[in-house]
């Protein structure tokens, strides 16, 4: 952050898009800030504490990149419908 800067609430603190004024409520830590959001972590994480800036016994994304990709990342979408011929 820079000096001088100010802090804005409805903004994640670890990748910087916005998060909803319900998600800083139910998530956030007791200031309103969110460290982590659903951009930039995952949903077990953030119900187990993340989002208010507790370290949580689940894997990082930020750890681990590319666990969360899925087999088909690498393979282009099909535009016939879901037909293969």
């Amino acid at each position: 952050m820079r000096i001088g800067q100010l802090t804005d609430n409805s903004l994640c603190l670890n990748c910087e898009p916005h998060v909803s004024d319900t998600f800083r409520r139910t998530f956030g830590d007791e200031e309103g800030g969110v460290h982590r959001c659903t951009s930039c972590d995952s949903r077990p994480r953030i119900q187990l504490g993340s989002a208010a800036g507790l370290d949580v016994d689940w894997l990082d994304p930020a750890d681990q990149p590319e666990r969360n990709r899925g087999i088909a990342a690498d393979h282009a979408a099909r535009t016939d419908g879901g037909r293969s011929r």
